[in-house]
């Protein structure tokens, strides 16, 4: 079925039942639809066994009370006309604030949060392997032979485009050949993906980006990229983006300065720029564009001219 199609149907299948329920989000990823007290989210690129290990990994943060939503029922759905299904996961619905100010207090709950879901990703994966069939480089592997397969060809800047995603991928594979225990990465910790009600952190939703790896520094570089440089903005706002690595590094018991020498943080803000940049676009309907450009790619230019931080 086309997106449009699918998403419709989808929706009419939970307001049979849920005549109130709305849409919350439609793209190539998941469609996600609300009633008053449940979420119902379908994987559209995962399978069901990837998505029930997702679950389980949230059902594990969640007993050990990080602020996560209750997931109710991981299920299939029949698509109509055909033997193909859909992966559905059924949450609660978490109340919370719309339009929410993220202050400095939010911020660092945040950032501890985000400590606290390595932590347990960390015991979760001492139990138990966690197979979901993606790297962190992705993205890059596929734009790199899209690359050579002719995408683009008049792009101006084509040639830089490769050489970073070339610098990218010999940077994440030499950072990766470490002895540090594997964790889980949320993977996609922004402000979007953090509830907040009465003024607190109530919930951190959408791990469908989640992905074991030896580099949890790659969640707190681009946690701290999407809390302090908002797409449009020329630059970011480097109270909050210290404020955000600050918190984290105290959780472990490390000063700021340390831990962005000890990770390399700047080098994996570019490349997590660079990675978002990429599945842009993998993903845009344009495959003759005359300039490689997205809000995350001017990120990692900043990043690139300016590496004290």
């Amino acid at each position: 079925m086309q997106q449009p199609s699918l998403t419709d149907y989808l929706l009419r299948l939970v307001r049979s039942e849920n005549p109130g329920a709305r849409l919350i989000n439609s793209s190539y990823d998941n469609v996600v639809v609300q009633s008053d007290n449940q979420v119902f989210r379908w994987s559209l690129n995962k399978s069901f066994t990837d998505v029930k290990q997702e679950a389980s990994f949230i059902d594990f943060l969640g007993s050990h009370d990080s602020k996560v939503a209750d997931v109710l029922d991981v299920t299939e759905t029949l698509l109509p006309n055909s033997e193909d299904t859909l992966p559905l996961t059924i949450t609660a619905f978490i109340p919370h604030t719309n339009n929410p100010t993220f202050s400095t207090a939010i911020i660092r709950q945040a950032a501890e949060e985000l400590y606290r879901i390595h932590e347990i990703g960390t015991a979760f994966c001492r139990h138990q392997p966690y197979t979901q069939q993606r790297r962190l480089d992705d993205s890059l592997i596929e734009l790199e032979r899209r690359l050579d397969s002719g995408l683009s060809p008049s792009a101006d800047n084509r040639h830089v485009v490769y050489d970073d995603v070339r610098w990218a991928r010999d940077f994440i594979h030499s950072e990766s050949a470490t002895d540090n225990p594997s964790t889980i990465l949320h993977n996609d910790f922004r402000p979007q993906n953090i509830l907040i009600q009465d003024g607190e952190l109530a919930a951190v939703i959408d791990f469908d980006y989640a992905v074991t790896t030896r580099t949890p520094q790659k969640d707190v570089a681009h946690a701290a990229l999407e809390w302090s440089f908002p797409d449009g903005a020329k630059e970011p706002n480097l109270e909050h983006f210290r404020l955000f690595v600050t918190s984290y590094a105290a959780m472990r018991h490390e000063s700021y300065e340390a831990y962005v020498d000890n990770t390399s943080l700047v080098d994996w803000v570019r490349a997590s720029a660079l990675i978002d940049a990429a599945g842009y676009w993998l993903h845009s309907p344009d495959k003759t564009m005359a300039h490689f450009g997205s809000y995350m790619y001017a990120k990692l230019n900043y990043f690139q001219e300016n590496r004290h931080v």
